[in-house]
């Protein structure tokens, strides 16, 4: 087994073999490689490899950053940094998802980066009924121990998947029927206007920056949340939750009308 350390937010692999261990026996749960720009071994350059081929993020770093994250070890100059969940490539989401017509809810993070959120997101959107949630393998946060643990336990039930881009994403879930719908505080359409689609990806952004411009255009419409208030805009988390929340409602009208 790979030597390891379990931290509150993450499990730290270290040593050439025992990454290499890990990226064969779990590659799934690996979030990020981080080496040394002075290691030159040849078990180095072929976790590099591994890393290009199998699409799994990587970065060259100082060797003073590794042994700030595993200090008085043998680290050799290679550290993996585990989520404590299993993550999926979002190539297999069609495996989690009902089959048309039936109603479906995937929800889609671009520039998420708080923990904090992403756990309170994973947490409403297993609560509200959805089959799957989608985020970047880059700048975004990934299902760390506190994630873990602000979604109550939900991060390891429900399916989280990882893309390249959200632009890849949805061009997986498109020829499944599903209609996207961004969210977004300037847009004219409220979300409880015209009703939701039945198969809906829902695409949320992060704090601050919401979602990218590319991101936003592929989306087929947007939507807001009305507001009375002078705050202008809602956390992501609070947001996300009630755009699920009033399509569950719809889902559930929809499936009690005689």
């Amino acid at each position: 087994m790979p030597e390891e350390r379990k931290s509150d937010d993450q499990e730290i692999v270290w040593g050439r073999n025992a990454v290499l261990a890990q990226m064969e026996e779990s590659p799934k749960r690996i979030m990020k490689i981080l080496m040394s720009r002075d290691s030159h071994h040849q078990a180095v350059r072929k976790i590099e490899e591994i890393c290009r081929r199998d699409a799994i993020p990587f970065q060259w770093v100082d060797r003073l950053s590794i042994e700030r994250i595993c200090p008085k070890t043998v680290h050799q100059g290679v550290v993996a940094l585990v989520s404590p969940v299993e993550m999926h490539d979002v190539t297999t989401i069609l495996q989690y998802l009902p089959r048309q017509p039936e109603p479906a809810l995937v929800l889609l993070l671009d520039r998420l980066q708080d923990p904090g959120n992403l756990g309170s997101i994973v947490r409403s959107a297993e609560s509200f009924g959805a089959s799957a949630v989608v985020i970047p393998k880059r700048r975004a946060a990934l299902p760390s121990g506190t994630v873990l643990k602000a979604s109550a336990g939900a991060a390891s039930r429900l399916p989280i998947l990882t893309t390249p881009n959200l632009l890849y994403a949805l061009d997986q879930l498109e020829p499944a029927g599903f209609w996207s719908v961004a969210m977004d505080h300037r847009a004219i359409e409220p979300l409880d206007g015209n009703p939701l689609p039945l198969r809906l990806a829902l695409v949320v952004g992060g704090e601050g920056q919401g979602i990218s411009r590319p991101v936003e255009a592929r989306c087929d419409e947007r939507r807001r949340i009305p507001m009375s208030g002078k705050t202008g805009s809602l956390n992501a988390a609070v947001a996300t939750a009630i755009a699920m929340f009033v399509w569950k409602r719809m889902i559930d009208k929809a499936g009690s009308a005689p």
